[in-house]
């Protein structure tokens, strides 16, 4: 299988959602956005149909 050299996401690709962690920290933890969820839009994303469908099924 061939990989780009330098391989790049689009940025309308991306969403990022910041929300609060669960663990230790105490109160710190409850009050600010310490977790990140940096999710990839499949369809967004240039690959040959056969890769897109590997990268849903996984």
């Amino acid at each position: 299988m061939y990989f780009p050299s330098n391989p790049a996401i689009p940025a309308n690709a991306l969403s990022w959602r910041f929300t609060q962690a669960g663990g230790p920290g105490g109160q710190h933890v409850n009050k600010v956005a310490t977790a990140v969820t940096l999710r990839v839009s499949v369809d967004a994303l240039h690959v040959k149909a056969e890769v897109r469908q590997k990268m849903l099924s996984a």
